[in-house]
């Protein structure tokens, strides 16, 4: 089984003036997802950031398989929510044992910044030590668990006392503006914690 960051946003029928739980068929949607929990397929998951979006983890053998489990889910069929990514994610830093779902999380994207060379892959990029350094440095309790979703974009899942905190450690690092883009600081809420049993 391969790991995988599944993005999942607002359908066509998707209410802005409600809540998530205030969705139509919020109820079957949740045992649906619950019961991907309870089968350690979504290895864990919840809303990311303000836009209805929800970003979770799952295990499955390819994309093609998770797009048609995800079909399954009520809210799908009902256009309430749409499968908008399923990206591979290889976890570098940290570990899924670290995760606290009482303390805040953010998801951090980063993308190709102005001075990354596209001929040469991610560890011949100039300045890769001393970025690699800083990363093993925030390993020490800021990163929970991260990596690469391709050959020039990563996910990490971060934790901090709030975003702007975080913010400013991230622009700490000597790639960031650089060699690297930040994309993405968004609040993730584990609405689907690790199960104990599979951690």
């Amino acid at each position: 089984m391969a790991r995988f960051l599944v993005t999942r946003a607002p359908g066509p029928n998707w209410d802005h003036a409600k809540t998530t739980r205030e969705q139509a068929a919020w109820d079957p949607h949740a045992a649906f997802m619950d019961a991907l929990a309870d089968d350690g397929f979504v290895v864990y998951g919840g809303p990311a950031g303000n836009r209805g979006e929800a970003v979770h983890v799952v295990n499955g053998p390819d994309e093609q398989t998770i797009e048609a489990r995800l079909a399954l889910d009520p809210w799908t069929s009902a256009g309430v929510l749409r499968t908008a990514a399923i990206e591979s994610w290889a976890t570098w830093l940290g570990g899924d044992d670290r995760l606290d779902p009482s303390r805040p999380l953010y998801l951090v994207g980063y993308g190709p910044g102005p001075n990354w060379d596209p001929t040469k892959p991610r560890r011949e990029q100039e300045g890769w030590d001393t970025h690699a350094r800083f990363m093993d440095a925030l390993d020490e309790g800021v990163v929970i668990v991260g990596g690469p979703l391709d050959e020039r974009r990563a996910m990490l899942v971060m934790r901090d006392d709030d975003e702007q905190s975080l913010r400013s450690r991230i622009d700490e690092d000597p790639w960031v503006g650089d060699v690297l883009t930040v994309e993405r600081v968004a609040q993730w809420r584990l609405w689907l914690p690790p199960r104990p049993h599979r951690r």
